[in-house]
């Protein structure tokens, strides 16, 4: 089953009192760093001469928040992990050329 990042986001982005288990939090790290790397990968498809600025600091923030990892004062660091992801998954698709719909003959 294909999970889009919006979908991701929005289960990542619900009130803190309604967060998953640890096991389904796991989960969703994973999906959301896999969406973030997928989503990441379009950048390239994208010109540099045209790539804004806001894409340009999404993907550096992406790049810093995987190299650091989990980390929270909280005692809920992959939560926590997993929202800052979300949230930052969320600049990126804005931060993405809209691609147009291929026009029909």
């Amino acid at each position: 089953m294909t999970k889009s990042p919006e979908d991701l986001i929005a289960r990542a982005l619900v009130p803190y009192g309604d967060r998953p288990d640890a096991v389904q939090v796991a989960r969703l790290v994973d999906d959301l760093l896999t969406a973030g790397l997928q989503t990441g990968y379009k950048r390239h498809a994208v010109p540099e001469a045209e790539q804004s600025h806001a894409l340009k600091a999404a993907v550096q923030e992406w790049c810093d928040l995987v190299r650091t990892g989990p980390r929270s004062e909280t005692g809920n660091p992959n939560w926590d992990f997993a929202r800052a992801l979300a949230r930052n998954l969320q600049r990126l698709v804005a931060a993405l050329p809209q691609q147009q719909p291929a026009v029909s003959p």
